[in-house]
């Protein structure tokens, strides 16, 4: 059939080689292992510390209720910890400064002539 597969690798005829690679990427990002070296990543870069056991557990139970890995990564910006190490900001919000209301330019006055 012009399928060149391995004696150990049966070949699979029901899916793609682009469905294969997504799935096997899910079944990656989707593992335990890959969860927890992300979290523990975020940690270390935004926190300044390695995960704990109980934040471990934790975020490992959000991801089991359907959390994406943004979801998580915001909570973690979001956190009073991440706020005391890194401190808030003067500035406005883009998005609060978009929320003002225009002001109205004057019309032009015209020349009187």
């Amino acid at each position: 059939n012009g399928v060149y597969a391995p004696r150990s690798m049966p070949v699979v005829p029901t899916h793609t080689r682009c469905e294969m690679i997504r799935l096997i990427s899910q079944a990656i990002t989707r593992s335990t292992e890959f969860r927890t070296v992300y979290v523990q990543g975020l940690f270390l870069k935004y926190i300044g510390r390695p995960l704990d056991q109980a934040g471990t557990t934790y975020y490992l139970n959000r991801f089991n209720q359907g959390a994406t890995t943004e979801d998580v990564k915001a909570e973690i910006f979001m956190s009073a910890e991440y706020y005391k190490k890194n401190g808030g900001t003067k500035k406005k919000a883009p998005a609060a400064a978009a929320k003002k209301p225009a002001r109205a330019k004057k019309p032009a006055a015209k020349a009187k002539g």
